[in-house]
């Protein structure tokens, strides 16, 4: 792969509630924060330097200290954010509250900062000199439309949330590859098999479909082939961020120019290996 990849997307600050043994609704809770570096695109751009491919990000960084930690992250991480807008306003933060389970009981989102990268800003990058750009939904309808119409490589995007998936609407004709869960894609599709959605999604023009069906595996078509692969044996434990991983390996397979079933092997490798790096670290 001699053309780096291009992510744009969403860059933010996590923070994480977690709970001891109990958690109260309505109450003080005692356990642990935790601040990481987040977002969509900018998981998707870890997970492919650690592959050891090149990336570029191009996300909206503040200039708060949340903003100067994610671009210090990225710097260490070898991810390249000469595309980065910088501005003069508050970074992207996520913050969820997880229950003594280890499943989110509930989260807020501000990503405000996002609207800046707009399509005017999306008109700003290189439209070529890339392998591959991949799209997460977190941009607006208008800079989804305007990076379809600017950029001159093959696209790939991620739905994100069954809230956001629309916004891929306008461009499903332009997408070389879609990675939506089955949630996502019933709601982009108003079908409910995933064999009936990824028809559906090819009939809008999308080249390469692959639905995320959890512990059931990933769901995979394209004009001449469909199969399902089983999701390989996990460790137990949330599965948070494994379609971040998933993406991004599919998207790493598909830059390098392997076929249908060599990317969806590479993407489930990508999230089980997210999957077990997690459940070790739990287990310290």
């Amino acid at each position: 792969m001699k053309e780096p990849i291009l992510v744009i997307g969403g860059a933010n600050m996590d923070i994480l509630g977690m709970p001891g043994e109990h958690f109260a609704w309505r109450d003080s809770n005692i356990g642990r924060v935790m601040l990481s570096p987040g977002g969509v695109g900018r998981n998707m751009a870890e997970h492919l330097a650690r592959a050891g491919a090149r990336v570029e990000l191009a996300c909206v960084l503040g200039d708060d200290a949340f903003g100067l930690s994610l671009s210090r992250s990225c710097d260490q991480l070898g991810i390249g954010l000469r595309h980065a807008l910088r501005v003069q306003a508050a970074s992207c933060v996520y913050m969820a509250i997880h229950d003594a389970g280890g499943d989110m009981a509930a989260a807020i989102n501000d990503m405000r900062a996002m609207d800046l990268m707009d399509a005017a800003a999306i008109g700003r990058l290189p439209p070529s000199g890339f392998s591959l750009c991949v799209l997460d939904a977190n941009l607006s309808g208008q800079a989804l439309v305007a990076a379809a119409a600017h950029m001159r490589v093959p696209l790939m995007a991620d739905p994100v949330s069954c809230e956001k998936a629309p916004r891929l609407l306008p461009i499903l004709p332009r997408l070389h590859a879609l990675k939506p869960n089955l949630m996502e894609a019933r709601h982009l599709t108003g079908r409910q098999t995933p064999e009936e959605a990824a028809a559906a999604l090819m009939d809008m023009g999308v080249a390469q479909v692959y639905i995320s069906l959890g512990k059931d595996g990933l769901y995979c078509a394209s004009a001449d082939t469909q199969f399902l692969l089983p999701a390989p044996e996990a460790p137990p434990g949330p599965a948070t961020g494994a379609g971040d991983a998933m993406t991004a390996g599919l998207a790493h397979a598909i830059a390098r120019g392997l076929g249908l079933r060599e990317a969806a092997h590479t993407g489930l490798q990508f999230a089980r290996n997210h999957l077990n790096l997690k459940a070790a670290e739990a287990a310290k």
